[in-house]
């Protein structure tokens, strides 16, 4: 038997595993995603008033918003990963490149 989903369950975030986005937080404070942006990157800006600050951080904790981290790798360009190659299979411990101990 297949239940009938209307359209406002099926994006909700509880559909998508919880994972609340902007627009979702935008849509719950009242308030436009560019200030939703403004709020959650620039934190005290005078662009947005009090009021509405506190709404859209409201908003953004009722949703659980975390930023996806995937996202911020593209947007920044940078991952904070580095690499180690340990050589071909195994790692030679008289290498002077690893600390003694």
């Amino acid at each position: 038997m297949n239940p009938i989903i209307s359209d406002a369950q099926k994006f909700s975030p509880a559909a998508r595993n919880g994972s609340a986005r902007l627009k979702d937080v935008a849509e719950r404070a009242g308030v436009s995603l560019m200030t939703v942006l403004l709020v959650l990157r620039d934190g005290e800006t005078p662009r947005v008033s009090p009021d509405t600050r506190a709404r859209v951080l409201q908003a953004a904790r009722e949703l659980r918003y975390v930023p996806n981290a995937r996202a911020q790798v593209l947007r920044s360009g940078v991952t904070n990963v580095i690499g180690l190659y340990a050589g071909y299979g195994y790692v030679n411990v008289r290498t002077p490149f690893l600390p003694k101990s």
